[in-house]
């Protein structure tokens, strides 16, 4: 992922680089990269785990109260996993733009918490 970023900051027009700040881009660069490192390290891994043992549990709570339940559910769950995904993969374009936007407010608003944290 480092050598992706790297590649495409040295593929950005040179006007760019000669208005950006090399602390910004160094900064931006390290802690994106540190944070998607951070949610696949931790939350990605542990999130299956945890859906698992709820499935499980659920799954044996509702087989102790009706048997037939138990089975149309797992019926139904399978279901309910590829229409998530299908809106997970094609997100919408409102949610889509309000990331794009994220991208243009996130330096400004993370240089001043670094200016009032150091001072």
């Amino acid at each position: 992922m480092r050598d992706y970023l790297f590649d495409h900051i040295q593929h950005l027009p040179f006007a760019y680089h000669s208005e950006a700040k090399t602390g910004d881009l160094l900064e931006r660069a390290t802690s994106d990269v540190d944070t998607i490192r951070r949610f696949f390290a931790e939350q990605s891994i542990n999130m299956g785990g945890r859906i698992l043992m709820i499935f499980i549990i659920s799954f044996i709570a509702i087989t102790r109260i009706n048997l037939r339940l138990a089975l149309i559910s797992i019926i139904i769950v399978p279901i309910v996993l590829v229409i998530s995904m299908f809106f997970f993969l094609n997100p919408s374009p409102r949610l889509t733009k309000l990331i794009r936007n994220k991208a243009r407010w996130y330096p400004p608003i993370s240089r001043k918490i670094l200016a009032a944290f150091v001072s």
